[in-house]
């Protein structure tokens, strides 16, 4: 027995080292091979099945000899026979733990065979020794039951004659030494076989730990196998402890090591895409023989199931042998012996076939030597492979720690470019501000020579007087150069800021890295701007030349030099107005995008959070409905419990109270024609109190009409005359342009300056009357939506009105029996409608809820829309105003070079010129001054506007952040307390007063039960008919119809008088209603069609001045 434990252990391991071997070889050679049939595993079961029902047969019929044969009388002695009982004892214990084992292990294979629809392809090798193996087993069993029927007729010789068996039992027993030495011969090969393989797989895994690749982290050590293998040599005494497998052998695979190529930076990525596909095919075929590893596994758990198996049948028939010779060993006649003899002969045979059959254990071992040869082979590939890929992902690490620092430094480059843009910006403004500091020292000192010089006496030679003029033309030139330099600083300033800005935009290009886009804008606005510098660097170097060449001319051209500077300073003027207005208009733009950005996410947000308030709040309404449902099925189950428990009363007194009920119907028909009279009062009292309060409100809404009718009247009447006034202007225009051709070619300039002032006077009132009549328009057009919603609440509340009289009196019905909890059973109707009322209150006011939100963003963008076109229409007031004073000052211009040439023509002594430029020094000082103060005024009150306008919108900003928090903080349980209140104050209004006579009359019918209760009891109560019965259910009935046709006549009767006073209040504001709207009507058309002919008008006007401006230009 022990052999055969040794046995198992160690061919467990051997089997395993080959399979693992093998599968290897297997699968590097031909990968597709790894495909399961299940036909094979499914032949393979059936015959284990087979095997192990003719194993559980055998052992059966060996209990029965056993028996028989302790029945028997034996010459042994009575020690020998409690040692044989012992031992047959323990056989058939150890043969009932491998039938137990067995079973165990068919379990398993069944299990495994259902879930695993798709079984690894084992290696065709194995599977043929497996089946080999098998069908000898059957042979073997055949051989086995052959033997146990002879011996069972042999039991009965035995009986009579027993004799010994010594001679003949020395030459079985030297055979079965020899087959135990042949079995220990070939467990030694197979244990050097394992060391041999176990060290190989040592040195691989060292090779791949090395390399950071656990390929083969699931196959055991060297160690670990020879500690096997020695703990296999052991001997092992206790037949009842079966030693388990090792948990090496069943490792669990480990996943592979991926490496995650995440990091990459953005230069050369056509290497690093190349780099990372081979990583990701190596990664891919690890992965592959990690998935073959652990079919491997799976392989040997099946592979050492089948062998322990075999071991068990041969354990089975080890012990088989014992038993024959123990019975040969107590036989004594001889004819049994030679039949012993012959059945042994023949057993020996059949395990000399066996061990025939396990002789090619050295081929198989030959065939494992190539096996090992070839992964030594592939183990030395798999490690130049393995140097490879390492030497790959370091050329990897070493390009993307290359480009992390490229990117670093280009990074780096970009802020210092960034830095080093504007310090020579900066640089360049202190240069203009020092050429201003000089320019104004050189400017004091003109002006203490001028002050020095005027007050010495002037002699009247002819060259002191020109010197004095050259001097006034050099002083104005240099104040409109001092006037150009500051207005160019004060835009530098505006723009920039560099002295309040400067640490600020350098912290913020530290902290935040400005994408290549921005700064390819940045910079390309930088490069427009520094050509711009230079452009009119080069214009101011050409006009000094021309100044120095024309000073050196004659005092004839130095008038016509004064007149080009000035134009040129006023082109530059112009051009520099024009460069701050654009981008004025791009940083207003720009403005105006974030904000209705802002506004539109806003808007979003907003809407988001309302339908999850709607949301929540119909979940919370469906939840408190549900809740509300069940309280009031358990209350109905309890109520009718309670009318169950009643009629069965009422059984006991029903001859008593046939004559009691006539009374009582006779009392009750009495009170409710008394208290149908008085709630018929009450309810016609209290309608005609309503109707007053509703002609005391028609009345004030009656005034409002007729001051909003009396108001629009005016504003017809002020809308009319401002036509009238458009027409003047039109026939005025038209004439003036008649009059054009009549006009001389001297007067041409006035009357183009006519026309030019008329003209701009003409958009200026127009645009005054467009600024007054867009408010009053909105303000009409906001009082006709108000009168439209007006209309529709009052449409909603009289449908409102007639609902809760249809469904007033099922309400008020159920919510008095809520209260009262009366034993009579609820109408089921009632609570259906309740519920109705309930869900079309809810509906309503959601619906409001939703339209005036609606209406509000609506309102809020129309409010966006009004703001731009008031913006926009500001902006073009500013520039027809600048428009203005260009033909101004190009009027001024030509009249003053006209006057010039006809001053020299008629120049005929010296005096004059003298004058003429006396006269001319003067005016220019007056008219220039006031000029330059006028644009800076100008340009302040452009600066406020636009400012206002900032502030404007941040206000608005933050009424809609307010309004979004106040809208976000709302909360469910908020809004279902709102609707819980407006219920309420709808509702108590109506039922107070039903409530207090509900109550009376539900007091005085209590009352009434009670003592007929205390009456029925006093006296003896009858035995109950059926007949009984059924007439009181049927005037109970009866009862219930004409309280339901009372409650339906009282509905009606409301529906009719609500009828009757809205038919009332439609006749009485039909009339006025129709008069007025239609009135509406037609001045609304009016008022249409002449703002539609004004912005004709307005469209021609803007193309006459446009045409008259290209032509002055």
């Amino acid at each position: 027995m022990n052999a055969s434990f040794l046995i198992d252990k160690h061919s467990c391991a051997s089997f395993r080292t080959l399979e693992l071997c093998c599968t290897m070889d297997l699968v590097e050679e031909d990968p597709s091979s790894v495909t399961c049939a299940t036909a094979d595993w499914t032949l393979l079961y059936e015959d284990l099945e087979k095997l192990f029902d003719d194993n559980v047969e055998v052992e059966r019929k060996k209990c029965q000899l056993y028996k028989e044969r302790i029945i028997l009388p034996s010459d042994a002695s009575a020690q020998e026979a409690q040692t044989q009982q012992r031992k047959d004892c323990e056989g058939l214990n150890m043969s009932y733990r491998i039938a137990e084992n067995i079973e165990d292990q068919h379990r398993i294979l069944s299990s495994k065979a259902m879930d695993d629809t798709e079984t690894p392809f084992l290696v065709k090798s194995f599977l043929e020794l497996l089946e080999q193996e098998v069908e000898a087993l059957k042979t073997r069993n055949k051989v086995l039951e052959g033997s146990l029927k002879n011996i069972q007729a042999q039991v009965e010789i035995e009986s009579a004659a027993s004799l010994k068996y010594d001679r003949r039992a020395t030459p079985a027993s030297s055979r079965l030494n020899a087959g135990r030495i042949h079995s220990k011969g070939w467990f030694d090969q197979c244990e050097n076989f394992a060391l041999i393989v176990a060290q190989d797989m040592k040195d691989q895994s060292d090779i791949l730990e090395a390399h950071q690749v656990p390929l083969l982290a699931t196959l055991p050590t060297a160690e670990v196998i020879v500690q096997n293998v020695s703990s296999h040599k052991e001997p092992i005494y206790n037949n009842d402890e079966r030693a388990p497998i090792p948990s090496s052998f069943i490792k669990p695979s480990t996943p592979l090591f991926r490496r995650s190529v995440d990091n990459l930076a953005l230069g050369d990525k056509a290497t690093i895409v190349q780099q990372g596909d081979v990583i990701r095919e190596w990664n891919v075929h690890l992965d592959e023989k990690v998935k073959i590893e652990v079919c491997t596994e799976d392989l040997c758990q099946i592979l050492q199931q089948h062998i322990e198996v075999y071991q068990s049948l041969m354990e089975k028939h080890m012990m088989l042998c014992q038993h024959i010779s123990q019975m040969r060993a107590q036989g004594t006649n001889a004819e049994i012996s030679t039949n012993q003899d012959t059945l042994l002969q023949r057993e020996w045979g059949t395990m000399e076939k066996t061990l025939k059959y396990r002789e090619p254990c050295p081929e198989t071992l030959k065939h494992m030597a190539g096996t090992c040869l070839k992964s030594q082979k592939r183990q030395l590939e798999m490690k130049v492979k393995a140097q490879a890929v390492i030497a790959a992902r370091e050329k990897s690490r070493d390009k993307v720690q290359i480009l992390e620092s490229v990117i670093c430094q280009v990074n780096d480059r970009d802020s210092t470019v960034w830095n080093t843009k504007w310090e020579a910006f900066r640089k360049r403004l202190d240069a203009l501000e020092n050429e201003i500091q000089v320019e104004q020292q050189r400017r004091k000192l003109v002006d203490k020579d001028s002050v020095s010089k005027e007050a010495q006496p002037l002699t009247n030679q002819p060259d002191n007087q020109s010197k004095t003029y050259q001097l006034r033309s050099r002083v104005d030139a240099l104040e409109k150069r001092e006037r150009l330099l500051i207005g160019q600083l004060q835009v530098a300033l505006e723009t920039v800021g560099w002295k309040e800005k400067q640490m600020r935009l350098q912290t913020e290009l530290f902290e935040t890295r400005i994408p290549n886009e921005e700064l390819q804008v940045a910079e390309e606005r930088h490069d427009t701007d520094q050509k711009d510098w230079n452009q009119a660097e080069i214009a101011l170097k050409r006009a000094r030349r021309s100044i120095g060449k024309l000073q050196m001319k004659p005092e004839a051209l130095r008038s016509e030099q004064d007149v080009a500077e000035a134009g040129y300073g006023d082109a530059l003027e112009e051009n520099l107005l024009l460069r701050e207005k654009e981008k004025k208009l791009k940083l207003l733009r720009e403005a105006m995008i974030k904000v209705r950005q802002v506004f539109l996410k806003a808007e979003n947000c907003r809407a988001c959070k309302t339908a999850s308030a709607h949301y929540a709040m119909n979940r919370d309404l469906f939840a408190r409905k549900r809740k509300e449902m069940k309280r009031r099925e358990y209350k109905e189950k309890k109520l009718k419990e309670k009318k169950t428990r009643l009629h069965s009363q009422v059984t006991m007194l029903q001859m008593k109270l046939d004559h009691q009920k006539k009374k009582r119907d006779q009392q009750q028909r009495r009170k409710k024609r008394i208290a149908a009279q008085g709630t018929i009062d009450k309810k016609m009292s209290a309608l005609e109190s309503d109707f007053q309060a509703l002609k005391y409100e028609v009345a004030p809404l009656k005034r409002l009409l007729h001051d909003k009718t009396t108001s629009e009247a005016r504003v017809v009447e002020d809308q009319e005359e401002l036509l009238q006034i458009l027409q003047a202007q039109n026939l005025a225009l038209r004439v003036a342009s008649a009059h054009e051709s009549t006009c001389k070619a001297g007067t041409k300039l006035t009357c183009e300056q006519c026309k030019v002032f008329h003209l701009v006077n003409i958009l200026m009132l127009c645009l005054t009357e467009k600024q007054v009549d867009a408010p009053e328009l909105e303000h009409y057009n906001m009082q006709f939506s108000n009168m439209e919603q007006m209309e529709n609440y009052k449409a909603q509340l009289r449908r409102l009105r007639q609902r809760l009289v249809q469904h007033g009196m099922s309400f008020k019905s159920s919510v008095n029996d809520y209260d009262s909890n009366c034993t009579t059973v609820r109408c089921p109707n009632s609570r259906l409608q309740c519920e109705e009322q309930h869900y079309v209150v809810g509906h309503e006011l959601e619906e409001k809820s939703l339209s005036r939100s609606n209406e509000m963003q609506n309102k809020e963008y129309i409010m966006v829309v009004k703001d731009a076109r008031l913006l926009e229409l500001e902006l073009e007031n500013e520039s027809l105003r600048h428009k203005y004073t260009r033909l101004q000052r190009k009027n001024r211009c030509g009249a003053c070079f006209a006057s010039q040439r006809s001053f020299g023509d008629q120049r005929d002594s010296k005096d004059a010129p003298k004058k003429y430029r006396r006269a001319k020094g003067v005016g220019s000082k007056d008219e220039r001054s006031p000029w330059s103060a006028h644009e800076r005024l100008e340009l302040e009150d452009v600066a406020t506007k636009v400012r206002k306008v900032i502030e404007r919108l941040h206000a608005e900003n933050k009424k809609l952040k307010k309004a979004a928090a106040d809208q976000a903080s709302v909360s469910p349980e908020r809004v279902d307390s709102m609707r819980q209140k407006l219920r309420v104050q709808n509702n108590t209004r109506e039922l107070e007063a039903q409530l207090q006579q509900l109550r009376h009359e539900s007091s005085e019918l209590r009352i009434d039960k009670h003592k007929l209760q205390q009456q029925l009891c006093a006296k003896t109560p009858l035995p109950s008919l059926p007949k009984s019965e059924n007439s009181l259910e049927l005037q109970l009935k009866e009862k219930d119809r004409q309280l339901l046709q009372s409650e339906q006549e009282l509905a009606e009767l409301r529906n009719q008088v609500l009828q009757l006073k809205l038919q009332v209040a439609r006749n009485a504001s039909a009339d006025d209603d129709a008069s007025i709207k239609h009135k509406q009507q037609q001045r609304l058309n009016e008022l249409q069609r002449r703002v539609l002919k004004l912005k004709d008008e307005n469209t021609k006007l803007i193309n006459e001045l446009a045409a008259f401006e290209a032509i002055c230009t």
